[in-house]
């Protein structure tokens, strides 16, 4: 896959990185508005089923537009099935939602409406479908597992606190819903390909635009948006890779993380969980600025990088 570098710092710039983020909790719980002679509406669910397995990616781009859209809970399970999670009042736009899906893939097929029985996991999943929607029509990126930053990761962010928010959403008792929220600072710093490469390398890069690293070190250390998995940097290219969906990842990036994507060149990242590598993009025009801004410093110990 293809990714934008990011690596977070505590709030004091020195910190171990994200797992040292979100420590405080903040317990908010919704109760849903009823009358005692009228109980809160169940959630209904329609299932798109497939008769093949489907590009998870195409997936998981179509559900996203369609929440958005209609303002309801497109979940991809791919390559089974997908997901429409909904309320009474919104069985018009699902079913219209369920069609589209299925018109999408061959061999598509979509299951009667039925109520969300003894699943408090799915109506979860469901809102935060929702949260999602919502937190990035305010201008938020979604990254990680669960985490909001109000922030575009552009040059001129570099080096302060920017507002994050941790979100988990449990089914609470009696229909109501739980919100785990843990807010903190969020702070990047832009990592220039001079930071992890000499200038011979350098030099080496501008002749046959592309070069491999040599060894695992701090300076090399990243994390890759939007998913902030760690690892390192390893090569720098400006050739995309081979038998990668570029388009269909920047479009994802956009749709369901709210991340922007204008690459020129890319870079070859190391995980440091698992052997696996992939490619991330990295920007070399932000907003005027001849910099990529997209790697990001790691002020965490470096983990040893395993063979490929």
């Amino acid at each position: 896959p293809f990714f934008r570098g990011a690596v977070a710092e505590d709030s004091e710039g020195s910190g171990p990185g994200t797992l040292a983020m979100f420590l405080n909790q903040v317990l908010v719980r919704a109760v849903p508005v009823t009358s005692s002679s009228a109980p809160s509406p169940p959630f209904l669910l329609r299932q798109v089923s497939f008769s093949a397995a489907v590009p998870s990616l195409d997936l998981d781009i179509l559900c996203c537009r369609l929440s958005r859209r209609h303002r309801l809970a497109c979940l991809p399970q791919s390559p089974a099935d997908a997901l429409v999670v909904y309320q009474r009042c919104q069985s018009h736009a699902a079913a219209e939602v369920a069609s589209e899906i299925a018109a999408a893939f061959t061999g598509a097929s979509v299951g009667e409406e039925e109520e969300v029985v003894c699943s408090g996991s799915l109506v979860a999943k469901a809102v935060e479908c929702g949260l999602r929607c919502l937190m990035l029509e305010r201008g938020w990126s979604f990254v990680g597992e669960s985490i909001y930053v109000q922030s575009t990761f552009a040059v001129i962010e570099e080096r302060t606190d920017l507002c994050a928010l941790n979100v988990e959403v449990r089914s609470g008792l009696n229909d109501d819903y739980e919100f785990v929220v843990s807010p903190d600072a969020f702070r990047f710093t832009a990592l220039k390909i001079s930071d992890v490469a000499s200038s011979s390398v350098i030099e080496t890069f501008q002749q046959i635009k592309e070069v491999s690293l040599d060894g695992c070190n701090l300076q090399t250390a990243c994390a890759i948006l939007p998913t902030l998995q760690e690892g390192h940097v390893i090569g720098f290219s400006e050739l995309p890779p081979s038998g990668q969906i570029l388009d269909s990842f920047t479009e994802l990036c956009s749709v369901k993380h709210g991340v922007e994507t204008n690459y020129s060149y890319h870079a070859a990242v190391k995980l440091t969980r698992g052997a696996s590598c992939c490619l991330l993009h990295l920007s070399s025009k932000v907003r005027g600025f001849s910099l990529p801004q997209n790697l990001l410093e790691h002020q965490r110990q470096c983990l040893p990088c395993g063979p490929l």
